[in-house]
């Protein structure tokens, strides 16, 4: 799977998401698919635990804007921002490795904006 393809594959799981489509969105996942979260300590195991958390998300999905995708054969790096229904805006890093062409573990990391700290301002470049 080429880089293009990886990054068309991201964005379809996303819109997928978005419209609550959840047949399109687990037909990209391996039925022994793993999906963890760190921050808070959770792990989905399965594309049945994977459907269930999706199709009982409080106010449904956050919406993903996809910034980044690079990745080489069975590995995917998606870069982006998550806006929740609340109005806040998340950073968002996925880490996704594929087996015959499917999602078989995602490892998601995301963390809610702040200021930057006055200390570092004459020393950085504001984006």
């Amino acid at each position: 799977m080429g880089a293009s393809t990886h990054e068309t594959m991201v964005k379809e799981i996303f819109a997928a998401m978005e419209q609550q489509d959840w047949d399109a969105v687990v037909a990209y996942y391996h039925d022994d698919v793993v999906v963890e979260w760190p921050q808070s300590g959770e792990r989905l195991q399965g594309k049945e635990a994977c459907l269930n958390v999706f199709r009982n998300y409080p106010d449904g999905m956050p919406r993903t804007m996809v910034r980044r995708v690079t990745g080489d054969g069975d590995l995917v790096v998606a870069e982006g921002e998550v806006a929740y229904p609340d109005g806040s805006t998340w950073s968002a890093v996925d880490i996704i490795e594929l087996r015959d062409g499917k999602i078989i573990r995602e490892t998601s990391y995301f963390a809610e904006a702040f200021d930057a700290p006055d200390w570092r301002a004459s020393m950085v470049e504001a984006v």
